[in-house]
């Protein structure tokens, strides 16, 4: 007996169908008597032939006709096909990034850290200082620490700088 099942696996590969076997059932009451593996007096190995018939389309391949050019991907390779979508690779220092629906790259901002926005200063080699208040515990070195107008301990100014002439203050001693 030969059952052609092509479209059944074919529906079970493309997941139309759910792949629950197939049953043989005798049909309108008749008796239905199956030689096969688990017949005790005759010894069958059961047999799935799959034969592929599409090959040469290879549902929309394109042809390659060397194994460079099949490794070879030119222009843009989209989201949809495990790519980024994006046709260069960003600028220096800059991270990929996704907003939910496309792929981006651009520098690091605070909102890249959700809920650690506030807690940190980024180090920046720019003309343009960057404005920030902090407070550091504990106890650490600095080889240079370099103050514009002050140096402050416990919240009273000790060191200062007024026309060019540096100001050593007691805490307590001198009005600050």
């Amino acid at each position: 007996m030969t059952i052609d099942v092509t479209q059944l696996v074919k529906d079970w590969l493309d997941n139309l169908l759910p792949n629950n076997g197939v049953a043989l059932v005798a049909a309108g009451g008749a008796d239905l008597t199956v030689d096969s593996k688990e017949n005790r007096q005759t010894s069958h190995e059961p047999r799935l032939e799959i034969v592929l018939n599409h090959a040469a389309t290879a549902d929309q391949a394109t042809t390659a006709d060397t194994a460079t050019t099949a490794n070879t991907i030119s222009g843009v390779l989209p989201t949809n096909k495990g790519g980024t979508g994006l046709s260069a690779p960003g600028a220096v220092g800059n991270v990929l990034r996704s907003n939910g629906v496309n792929w981006t790259s651009a520098p690091l901002v605070g909102s890249d850290f959700p809920g650690l926005a506030n807690s940190f200063i980024q180090n920046q080699n720019t003309a343009t200082p960057q404005s920030a208040n902090f407070n550091i515990n504990g106890n650490g070195t600095a080889n240079i620490f370099n103050a514009a107008t002050q140096f402050n301990l416990g919240g009273s100014r000790v060191f200062s700088v007024n026309g060019g002439n540096v100001s050593a203050n007691g805490v307590g001693a001198v009005p600050n």
